[in-house]
């Protein structure tokens, strides 16, 4: 009874949820422990298994009922309603929107008669019939080379006036995916920049004023051991969030001890130091392919100094070689994206 007296409408917190998950757990282990003493306490006894089994089934479809009504009660408390506080019917989506249609309503008002390029799909494209021109999602980086050059010449052909990204503190993974995505993101280091922004997305908009930093740096490639690679890039301008836009050739092989640590594959990853790019709960690494001759990445630099580390894995029995690494250029972090936690 007081898994149910502890859901309350319009009332969400993860200690609540986990307090639920607790508390729906815990009604059906006593579920079952009842059910255990009533078989003992029964004047006829069980004789044969099938009828064992029978009872345990029984059990079993009463916690997954009770779980099913508990879902379908948690999604109708939070189903939108327009009473309801920070509720709206939005009339192109066809529904009531929970929290965020202020939000939408000033993107669509903001990019109206506008072009936009997104890199996810959102209601603002459904409220202004706005759709991508590409054929991919945001996760384009896992098809291939062929796959992210098309979706960057389709930006490019569209020359869109909007480009919409997802903010990188929205999940725990989309710092990691702006990383792999640097393909991408890089396009528009010259093309663009921050206009506004909300709990979801940035927009940038197009135009001709240039965020190159100009200034001195330096950058250091450091073979720390087989598998381990450090990029260090330095500048003089401690006052600025700088990203420098790096272009690597590199390859990965195999040490022989395939066998001894059964490894069929392997991979790099790039990561940074704490608090590089992405908050301590979030995701700070991501993956680039085992080799290639002209992969991006991105560098950070605050306060003057930016760091990052490739490592192939299994670190066992795999090492890396960096041909070559250039820094393209320096730009001004929040002149294109806005403030630092894009």
């Amino acid at each position: 009874m007081f898994y149910f007296l502890i859901i309350k409408r319009g009332y969400e917190s993860e200690y609540l949820n986990a307090f639920r998950q607790y508390a729906f757990f815990g009604t059906a282990w006593h579920i079952c422990k009842v059910v255990e003493l009533l078989c003992r306490n029964l004047t006829v006894k069980i004789k044969n298994k099938e009828m064992l089994n029978k009872v345990f089934v029984f059990v079993l479809a009463i916690v997954m009922l009770i779980g099913g009504f508990r879902y379908a009660f948690d999604v109708y408390m939070q189903f939108p309603n327009a009473a309801a506080p920070n509720h709206a019917y939005v009339e192109k989506l066809g529904g009531n929107v929970k929290d965020f249609h202020e939000d939408i309503a000033y993107a669509s008002d903001t990019i109206k008669g506008k072009t936009l390029f997104s890199t996810f799909s959102t209601a603002v494209e459904v409220v202004n019939d706005i759709y991508q021109p590409s054929r991919y999602d945001y996760i384009t980086f896992t098809f291939g080379d062929h796959a992210r050059k098309e979706y960057v010449n389709a930006f490019r052909e569209s020359n869109p006036d909007y480009v919409s990204i997802i903010n990188r503190d929205f999940t725990r993974w989309e710092g990691a995916l702006c990383g792999v995505k640097w393909f991408f993101y890089r396009q528009l280091l010259d093309s663009h920049s921050y206009e506004f922004g909300n709990v979801y997305a940035r927009y940038l908009k197009k135009t001709n004023v240039s965020s190159v930093v100009d200034c001195d740096y330096t950058l250091t490639a450091t073979q720390l051991d087989n598998g381990t690679v450090e990029l260090v890039v330095t500048s003089d301008q401690n006052d600025l969030d700088i990203v420098a836009d790096v272009r690597i050739s590199y390859s990965s092989h195999f040490t022989g001890k395939l066998l001894k640590h059964m490894a069929v594959n392997k991979m790099v990853t790039v990561t940074g130091e704490a608090g590089y790019f992405f908050p301590k709960e979030h995701f700070e690494c991501w993956f680039i392919p085992e080799m290639h001759d002209e992969w991006y990445l991105p560098i950070l630099i605050e306060e003057g100094v930016g760091r990052v580390v490739l490592i192939t894995i299994p670190v066992e029995c795999t090492a890396l070689d960096v041909i070559d690494v250039q820094v393209l250029a320096l730009y001004d972090f929040e002149k294109v994206f806005g403030e630092n936690n894009w």
